[in-house]
């Protein structure tokens, strides 16, 4: 048995509301939107978006145990990522006293396979890529402690993130 919903396989279009009943679910087959009218006879839209049974992205951080206050170079690894046309931005984020200066580099990629692991099936592989992200810190005064969080974001969404204090050492 199949259930079928009313529905444009043609355009991007969105449904005119003579068209839809109150409750009633419409489809867009183009674009995977979903619609329905409500009591008060507004038109409201659900958002698609492809489903990915893909790893979660891994963030770790350079070794921060002989961090400099001025101008010290902190690396953050980030793997897992899905593979081009897949596209993440990173958002590094001071959580503290905003002491802090931080310039964040563009990332480099590097790509690998993995297959067995990480959701992926036995005999299956699946390519993955790797970010490496340059960011120069700079913490006011010595002794201090400053927390920051790196997000990684697809599509508007938060995948993952993580958060690490550093602890400002006096540069010899």
């Amino acid at each position: 048995m199949k259930l079928k919903f009313k529905r444009d396989e043609t355009t991007n279009g969105i449904p005119d509301f003579a068209q839809v009943d109150v409750g009633e679910l419409v489809m867009n087959s183009v674009t995977g939107k979903l619609y329905t009218k409500l009591i008060d006879g507004s038109l409201v839209e659900f958002s698609s978006q492809k489903v990915c049974y893909g790893p979660i992205p891994l963030i770790s951080y350079s070794e921060v145990n002989n961090f400099c206050c001025f101008g010290d170079l902190l690396t953050v690894t980030v793997s897992d990522l899905l593979p081009e046309p897949k596209v993440y931005s990173f958002e590094f984020t001071e959580l503290t006293n905003g002491n802090s200066s931080v310039t964040v580099s563009a990332p480099s990629y590097t790509s690998y396979h993995v297959s067995g692991t990480k959701g992926v099936p036995n005999g299956q592989s699946v390519s993955l890529r790797q970010a490496t992200i340059p960011i120069s810190v700079s913490i006011n005064g010595a002794n201090n402690i400053s927390i920051f969080k790196l997000g990684v974001v697809s599509s508007n969404i938060t995948v993952t993130e993580k958060t690490i204090a550093i602890s400002c050492n006096t540069c010899a």
